[in-house]
């Protein structure tokens, strides 16, 4: 008697706590989430959710006959190369239909990654189906408008019996493998007093400077048990040539009425105007600026690796002046500390504009 693989996939950190059900009977929409715990100096990241129903998940997949992970001698993918797995109604789905051994004595290892890509789409590219490496996927850098939230995991030494005895399937927690960064903004009290009430400060620009933390591709290999995460190597191709330029998704604002928005030091409406004390969301709502992790997880060695440069102006208005205000321009750069830009990580950062300066925390 032969019996189907059962391919499901769970919430990261949550898990499943549904009964798993033959693949051709209902299943569950999935949703992925991603939390950082508080590090000293930093707080807990938030989370991502990815529906991966839309455009699947792909798996490698790998038949080591009576012999484990580790101790066998491994070729090419020989089970599966890059199996799009999609849910279009109630059902996870995939075809060809792969089967367990009859006697349930064959070790199989599935090593799964979402979203789907089949030649570079969303910047993924898997394995060749001959490669006889570790199993890996390519990734680049997508546009900051449009970023990739990679995701993978991993079964190892499946065999369609669970630790009781008892058919299972397989149940993928997929993790967010980049480092997530969000901003909020905020004008400090202190220059409030100096700029005075009728000061508004405008972020004209927000980018991450060029340097040896900012990779704009690299390749991911699997984590060689179930619940770990792999590492990221061969990050050949850094961004110091440029800025990581992320000013098209701030969340625009325009100037307060009393002003002339045309005329204002250019087009003010591309700007985020921050008034008083009160905190903005810097980036638009559903735009996540999402990065390859530094040092093959283990995050920027160095206060400094990774910089933020913020170009904001100050607006007082002043009747006294033949124009009705005046404008300070500011350029300043906020070296992030040791630790940034670690897998599976996302880094909040609450950013305090000062009179002659601009204060950071996490």
């Amino acid at each position: 008697m032969r019996h189907t693989i059962l391919l499901l996939a769970a919430t990261a950190i949550l898990g499943c706590t549904d009964p798993l059900y033959n693949i051709s009977q209902e299943g569950h929409p999935i949703s992925f989430k991603a939390v950082q715990k508080a590090k000293s100096g930093t707080k807990a990241s938030t989370t991502y959710s990815f529906d991966v129903k839309e455009c699947g998940f792909g798996i490698i997949a790998y038949n080591t006959g009576t012999d484990t992970w580790d101790s066998s001698v491994r070729n090419h993918p020989n089970f599966m190369w890059n199996q799009q797995v999609t849910k279009p109604s109630t059902t996870w789905q995939y075809s060809p239909v792969k089967y367990w051994a009859t006697d349930y004595s064959e070790h199989i290892s599935f090593f799964a990654y979402a979203p789907y890509s089949t030649s570079g789409e969303y910047g993924i590219t898997p394995m060749p189906n001959n490669s006889q490496d570790e199993p890996y996927i390519d990734f680049v850098l997508s546009n900051p408008d449009n970023m990739t939230d990679l995701l993978a995991g991993q079964q190892i030494d499946q065999t369609g019996l669970d630790v009781n005895g008892k058919e299972t399937g397989i149940t993928f927690a997929l993790s967010h493998l980049l480092s997530g960064l969000d901003c909020k903004i905020k004008v400090d009290k202190t220059s409030i007093k100096e700029y005075g009430t009728a000061a508004t400060v405008y972020i004209k620009s927000f980018r991450l400077r060029k340097g040896p933390a900012l990779f704009a591709r690299g390749r991911y290999y699997f984590a060689q048990h179930t619940d770990s995460i792999g590492h990221w190597e061969t990050q050949s191709e850094d961004l110091s040539a440029q800025d990581l330029d992320l000013s098209g998704i701030i969340d625009i604002t325009r100037d307060p009425k009393e002003t002339n928005n045309d005329s204002l030091s250019g087009n003010r409406g591309k700007y985020r105007e921050v008034l008083n004390t009160s905190v903005k969301e810097l980036f638009q709502k559903d735009k996540k600026i999402l990065l390859i992790p530094a040092n093959n997880n283990q995050g920027t060695l160095h206060d400094g690796d990774l910089t933020i440069v913020i170009d904001y102006d100050v607006v007082t208005l002043d009747r006294n002046l033949a124009d009705g205000y005046c404008i300070q321009h500011n350029t300043l750069e906020l070296p992030l500390p040791a630790g940034s830009l670690k897998s599976n990580t996302n880094y909040s950062y609450s950013i305090e504009i000062g009179a002659n300066n601009i204060d950071i925390k996490l």
